[in-house]
């Protein structure tokens, strides 16, 4: 506080060193909101332990250090065919909360027919050419096929049924028939994916054929990041709807999942969502927050300005770090709103309670009265937050350390941009006597519509 003081504050005070502070400020800000627009999802995924940890290291080898991965480090795609979708608005409905206790109904397509030879020849060629499918995405290489090349890395249940046929084509109820007794009596020709029973594969619920999937493993290694998973799901789903468009009558309901991979990247994008989201619900809840705290709207707008760029300021220091939009990046900004608020709020009350305890008009005398009684506090809050922050850059879990440097940067530049920017710009155009004064405000429309009323009353 004695630093402060006598070190400090005699050269913040000075308006030419405000105005300078303020522009540094302003620019530094403006950059890394350029910065910030840079940000892209991921290159890789999240790693729980750092480059150089021994389970990273292990973990890298396994899935890298062979010429070809195992089997389990490809993605698996499903294509469903007679499946509409997914209820969940039945008991005991969904819980968001336990989502793995009850997942919801299936929805049958009431119009799927196999039975006819069209829709089996269909359901071949799809085979057939999901097979020879080619992929020029990164996530396909260096195969550059979508569906990892070899026997076994298809589980297509009517290739096997019409080897077990002899090549001879049923149609109608005798299809069924003989649908239901290879289902019975064989087991999947593919090694590498799927299941060791048809039982999942060819659905008979209830003595009726509902649905069935095709199983595929992919060139796409489970575990792939965002950016490098997504132009292939995007590749899928042109190519689905391309073959929707062709289907015979019975067989239009055609869904491709890849579990974990598709829900994880739809996650991650609700996770993004939800950022700007957080923003938009945020910034204005602190407005509101700081104007009921001040009373006094131009304060309250001059700190709500001092946050925003906070808050591009460590986005900005993520892309310079070489960091992605991610999720922990995400629930960072929303955080880093919170944070920033602490020390503009204390500052701006202190310099309008200057006018009401010491009866101060003059904004210079309010930003002297203000530093002077708040200064040292807002500095120490930071020092010891510092210090919390600080403690998790000794952990070997790589989440907790990223948000450890980022709940740093925040106080860094929250402190930074109160003590210059917010108090500068306060001793430049920080409001006098009552100016800005929501209650006064508020005192004027209430006299002016209670005027009106008298005046409508003496009409009467």
């Amino acid at each position: 506080s004695k630093i402060l003081r006598k070190y400090i504050l005699p050269t913040l005070s000075k308006k030419p060193v405000a105005v300078i502070g303020v522009l540094i400020l302003v620019a530094w800000g403006v950059t890394n909101f350029f910065f910030a627009a840079q940000l892209s999802s991921p290159k890789e995924t999240l790693k729980m332990f750092g480059d150089d940890h021994m389970v990273t290291l292990a973990t890298n080898l396994a899935s890298d250090g062979y010429a070809a991965g195992a089997g389990s480090d490809y993605a698996t795609m499903k294509l469903s065919f007679g499946l509409s979708g997914i209820n969940r608005d039945v008991e005991p409905y969904v819980d968001s909360w336990k989502p793995h206790e009850f997942y919801g109904v299936p929805v049958y397509d009431s119009s799927f027919d196999l039975t006819t030879a069209d829709a089996q020849t269909f359901l071949r060629n799809i085979c057939d050419e999901l097979a020879e499918k080619k992929c020029t995405e990164e996530a396909c290489q260096p195969y550059g096929t979508l569906v990892m090349p070899g026997d076994g890395t298809m589980s297509c249940f009517i290739n096997d049924f019409y080897t077990w046929t002899g090549g001879v084509v049923y149609e109608g109820d005798e299809f069924l028939q003989k649908l239901e007794e290879f289902r019975a009596e064989t087991t999947p020709s593919a090694t590498e994916v799927g299941e060791s029973t048809w039982k999942k594969s060819i659905g008979f619920v209830g003595g009726k054929l509902h649905f069935v999937i095709i199983e595929a493993q992919l060139t796409l290694k489970a575990g792939e990041a965002d950016s490098i998973k997504e132009p292939v799901k995007d590749l899928l789903d042109a190519w689905v709807d391309a073959k929707v468009a062709a289907a015979p009558g019975g067989m239009k309901s055609i869904i491709h999942t890849v579990p974990d991979e598709w829900s994880f990247l739809i996650t991650t994008k609700s996770v993004l969502t939800g950022m700007f989201t957080g923003f938009a619900i945020c910034f204005p809840v602190v407005f509101v927050v700081l104007l009921c705290a001040t009373g006094n709207i131009r304060v309250s707008f001059m700190a709500v300005i001092a946050i925003i760029f906070v808050v591009g300021n460590v986005l900005g220091y993520c892309w310079m770090a070489g960091w992605s939009l991610g999720i922990t990046e995400s629930i960072a900004a929303i955080i880093v709103i919170g944070l920033a608020v602490d020390y503009v709020i204390h500052l701006g009350h202190m310099y309008l309670e200057a006018g009401v305890r010491e009866n101060i008009s003059e904004r210079d005398l309010r930003w002297k009265y203000s530093m002077r009684m708040m200064g040292g506090t807002v500095v120490a809050g930071a020092i010891t937050t510092l210090g919390a922050g600080l403690v998790m850059q000794f952990c070997q879990i790589q989440f907790f350390k990223q948000m450890s440097t980022l709940i740093i940067m925040t106080i860094v530049y929250s402190i930074i941009y109160a003590m210059i920017a917010f108090m500068g710009t306060l001793l430049l155009i920080g409001p006098e006597g009552d100016q800005g004064d929501i209650g006064k405000f508020m005192m004027a429309l209430y006299r002016r519509i209670r005027g009106q009323a008298k005046v409508r009353t003496v009409q009467c």
